[in-house]
């Protein structure tokens, strides 16, 4: 998304290589997955009282509303890394079916 790739490049540090990582941890190395999930994925989900589960998550919450909200499936797809088929083979169920009354409004 243009706006996250423009508030990440003005986030980066003035001495930096191909090399370094923009993510660090407290040691300024690589974060380690099962370790932020720990330390903060997990603390959060409890803070805000939701059952524990995988980061992973976010991503089927994520196409499950942009569906809801009726955003484009091909960028859904092109977003996630993922194909507008599988989108609508394990989401269809999000897809609005009111297409026959919108069209109607669009001809109005």
């Amino acid at each position: 998304m243009p706006n996250v790739v423009k508030v990440l490049r003005g986030a980066k540090e003035l001495r930096v290589t191909e090399d370094d990582y923009f993510f660090k941890n407290r040691q300024r190395g690589p974060i380690d997955a099962d370790q932020w999930r720990k330390d903060y994925w997990y603390v959060a989900l409890r803070a805000k009282g939701i059952r524990e589960r995988d980061f992973y998550c976010t991503r089927h919450s994520f196409i499950s509303l942009a569906l809801i909200a009726r955003e484009n499936i091909k960028a859904i797809a092109e977003q996630c890394g993922t194909s507008a088929q599988m989108i609508e083979k394990h989401y269809g169920r999000y897809i609005s079916s009111d297409f026959g009354q919108r069209l109607m409004a669009e001809m109005d």
